[in-house]
C-alpha cells in the first residue's frame, strides 16, 4: 500500500514538474546553429530561445501541443507534438515567412458561453443582447432565448413544433425566425421577448433577404440574375427613384466568353458535309454556348459595408473594393486586393457595428486564423489564432468574435457558443 501510495506521489509530481521538450534549430542549408530563435508552445503558453549552440529546453505538461519557431530572416516553421519527442532538429529555411505568423500575443482560447446540453442552432447579437435559436431534448424541443453577452438568460420564449431554419436580421432592424413555409417576426425589449405574427416565406424572398443594408438616407438591395452570374446593387432613397449602384459580373470570365464566340464563329464556317448545314451551324453554336454558360461562368460573390461615409463594396469576382461616397453618386475608387486567391479565406466579411473593423477568417487542420482588413489597402493584419477549425454563424462585436462549434468527434453531440477576444 505504501509503495502504491509512493508511485501515485512520484506520478502527481512528474506531472506537475513537466516533461523537457528539447531540440537544436539550425540553418536548413548551412546546419549553422541559429542563436536567438524563439520558440513557443502554444497548448503550454510557454516559450524558449535558443542559445548560441542552437539549443532550447521547454517544460511542456500539455499534450498535443504545436511549437512555433521564428527567427528574423527565415520563414517560420510549425511543429506539431503529440507527445514528448527526443532532441527535435529543427532547420529554418531563409526567406519570407510563407506561413500564417503566429503572434505570441494573437492567440487566445475560446470561452464556452452557452448552457450545456443544448445546441445553438443560430444567435445574433442586438443592443448589447444575444438573441438564440435553441434545440433541446425537453419539450418544446424548439425556443428562443434572450440572454446578456455573457450568455445569462433574460427570457426564454418555446416555439411551434416544425423545426425552424435559423434566425434572419433584416437591414431594416427586424429579426425573424425563418421556417420553411413562413416566416415569424421577433422583438424584444431589456427584459422580455415577444414572438409576432407569421407571414409567407414569399415575403421573406421577395423583400427582406435582398435588403443588404440602410442608413438614414438610402435603402441598398441586391439582386441576382441568371445562376446568380450577375449581381446587381440599387439604393433607393427615402425620397425619390431608386437607381443601379453597380452590376457584379466577372470580367475575366466575360472575356473568355468573347474568344469563345471568335472561336466557334471560325470553326463554323469551315463546317461542310450534307444536309442542312445552318441548321448543323445553329444546333453547333447553341450547344457550346450552353456550355459555355454553364461551365465558363460561375457565380459571383460581393458584399457591401458602410464605414463613415463611405459605401465599400467587396467584389470577389474581379478582386476589388469599390468605395462609394454616400448620396454622391459621380465619386468612385477602387483598391485591388488578392488576400482571398492566396490562401482558403472564407469569402465572407465580418464587420463589427461598433469599431466599424472589418475582418476575415482562414484556417489550416488545427487553427483557425482572424486578421483584420485594412480597406484602404486590401492588407491583412493578424487578430487571433483560435485553436479550433470548422467555426459556424460567426459574428463579431465589440471586438470579440462570437461563434458555433460542435466537434468533430461522434461523442461531441451539442454545437455550444464560444467567444474570443480579437482586438
Amino acid at each position: 500500500m505504501a509503495r502504491l501510495c509512493f508511485i501515485i506521489l512520484l506520478l502527481l509530481l512528474l506531472s506537475s514538474i513537466g516533461w523537457g521538450q528539447e531540440g537544436v534549430v539550425s540553418n536548413a542549408t548551412t546546419r549553422e546553429p541559429l542563436s536567438g530563435a524563439t520558440i513557443y508552445a502554444i497548448n503550454n503558453n510557454q516559450g524558449a530561445i535558443s542559445d548560441e549552440n542552437g539549443y532550447f529546453s521547454l517544460s511542456l505538461t500539455t499534450f498535443p501541443d504545436t511549437l512555433v519557431i521564428s527567427y528574423l530572416g527565415y520563414q517560420q516553421a510549425l511543429v506539431p507534438l503529440a507527445k514528448k519527442e527526443n532532441l527535435l532538429d529543427i532547420k529554418l529555411i531563409k526567406g519570407v515567412s510563407i506561413l500564417p505568423d503566429i503572434v505570441v500575443s494573437a492567440y487566445q482560447e475560446p470561452e464556452k458561453i452557452s448552457p450545456d446540453h443544448r445546441t445553438i442552432m443560430d444567435f445574433m447579437i442586438q443592443d448589447q443582447k444575444m438573441v438564440f435559436l435553441i434545440h433541446s431534448d425537453k419539450s418544446p424541443h424548439y425556443r428562443v432565448q434572450l440572454t446578456q453577452l455573457s450568455g445569462e438568460i433574460i427570457d426564454e420564449k418555446a416555439l411551434e413544433k416544425t423545426r425552424p431554419e435559423g434566425l434572419f436580421n433584416s437591414c431594416m432592424g427586424n429579426t425573424y425566425v425563418i421556417y420553411e413555409n413562413s416566416i415569424t417576426e421577433l422583438s424584444h425589449n431589456s427584459q422580455e421577448l415577444f414572438i409576432g405574427a407569421q407571414s409567407r416565406i414569399y415575403e421573406y424572398n421577395r423583400f427582406l433577404r435582398p435588403c443588404l443594408l440602410a442608413d438614414e438616407e438610402y435603402t441598398y438591395t441586391g439582386y441576382y440574375r441568371q445562376q446568380k452570374q450577375i449581381f446587381t446593387i440599387f439604393a433607393s432613397p427615402r425620397e425619390g427613384e431608386a437607381f443601379q449602384l453597380a452590376e457584379i459580373y466577372s470580367e475575366d470570365l466575360l472575356r473568355r466568353l468573347a474568344d469563345e464566340d471568335r472561336f466557334l464563329a471560325n470553326k463554323a464556317s469551315t463546317l461542310q458535309g450534307i444536309g442542312n448545314e445552318e441548321q448543323r451551324v445553329a444546333n453547333l453554336l447553341n450547344d457550346e454556348r450552353i456550355f459555355a454558360q454553364q461551365i465558363i461562368y460561375q457565380p459571383v460573390n460581393a458584399q457591401l459595408f458602410t464605414i463613415e461615409d463611405d459605401l465599400l463594396l467587396f467584389d470577389f469576382a474581379n478582386h476589388r473594393i469599390t468605395f462609394f461616397r454616400a448620396g454622391d453618386t459621380s465619386f468612385r475608387r477602387e483598391v485591388p486586393f488578392v488576400f482571398h486567391q492566396k490562401r482558403a479565406f472564407s469569402a465572407k466579411i465580418l464587420q463589427d457595428a461598433v469599431s466599424q473593423k472589418l475582418y476575415t477568417l482562414t484556417n489550416d487542420r488545427n487553427y483557425t486564423y482572424v486578421y483584420e482588413v485594412n480597406p484602404r489597402t486590401g492588407i491583412l493584419r493578424e487578430a487571433a489564432v483560435i485553436p479550433e477549425v470548422y467555426l459556424k454563424q460567426q459574428q463579431i462585436h465589440d471586438g470579440t468574435l462570437y461563434y458555433l462549434h460542435k466537434g468533430i468527434t461522434f461523442e461531441e453531440r451539442w454545437q455550444y457558443l464560444y467567444r474570443v477576444q480579437v482586438d
